[in-house]
């Protein structure tokens, strides 16, 4: 028996009774070269959804369900504007049950910031919307991976995660992203404030963007898988 997971989350549920030599993570592969140019993405960006171009910019992509915790996003926004005297927007790309979404669109609207929030709905290709950001959010409480955390890396936008599930095994805190703690409202004010105010914050993109090329490729992929049937064979 050999068990091969796609991330920690993943590979801490593996059965018991295999050993730890016949596990192995195999992350599933991304398109490397899939670098979008900013300054058109931003363009892009401002033109489609009547943005300001000088705007710090968020994003959310995903399926919009409960667990992503996108509600807490939309919730601080308010007190990100206020406390950090920022004009900050938020642009949520994903589909859910038109109820929910219509729900959190309603919690925008009573808490007055309705203008500042986008929701895009389904696209085909995101890595425009997440080449424009200035930061991605990856609020979810649960995700076993954090796919878009890859993504927004291959496009060299900061991420921003709740330190929680998959997002662990992907984030090297302070080097190639950061954390808050989930679900608490003043250390995601306080690490977007520190984002924010950096004058070296385009190192941890930078970073990103060489761990993901390195470890997400279709080429390391294949290199995994071999190594495996290798020692398959070998045993």
């Amino acid at each position: 028996d050999y068990f091969i997971a796609i991330s920690n989350v993943v590979m801490q549920s593996s059965p018991k009774n295999i050993s730890n030599r016949k596990k192995k993570i195999v992350y599933n592969p991304f398109n490397v070269a899939s670098l979008v140019n900013k300054e058109s993405a931003r363009s892009y960006s401002v033109e489609k959804y009547k943005i300001p171009n000088d705007c710090f910019l968020l994003g959310c992509i995903g399926r919009i369900v409960d667990y992503k915790n996108i509600d807490f996003v939309i919730k601080n926004i308010y007190d990100v504007h206020k406390n950090l005297n920022i004009d900050i927007y938020l642009i949520i790309v994903g589909t859910g049950k038109e109820d929910y979404i219509s729900e959190l669109k309603t919690y925008a609207r009573n808490l007055g910031i309705d203008r500042r929030i986008i929701f895009t709905g389904f696209l085909s290709d995101p890595n425009k919307i997440i080449a424009s950001l200035d930061l991605l959010i990856a609020p979810s409480l649960v995700d076993a991976f954090g796919r878009t955390i890859v993504e927004a890396m291959l496009q060299k936008t900061p991420v921003l995660a709740a330190k929680s599930g998959g997002h662990i095994g992907i984030i090297n805190e302070g080097v190639n992203g950061m954390f808050y703690e989930t679900t608490v409202k003043n250390d995601f004010i306080n690490k977007i404030s520190i984002i924010v105010n950096s004058e070296n914050i385009h190192t941890i993109p930078d970073n990103a963007y060489i761990f993901a090329k390195k470890n997400f490729s279709s080429k390391q992929h294949l290199h995994n898988i071999l190594t495996i049937y290798s020692h398959l064979l070998k045993s």
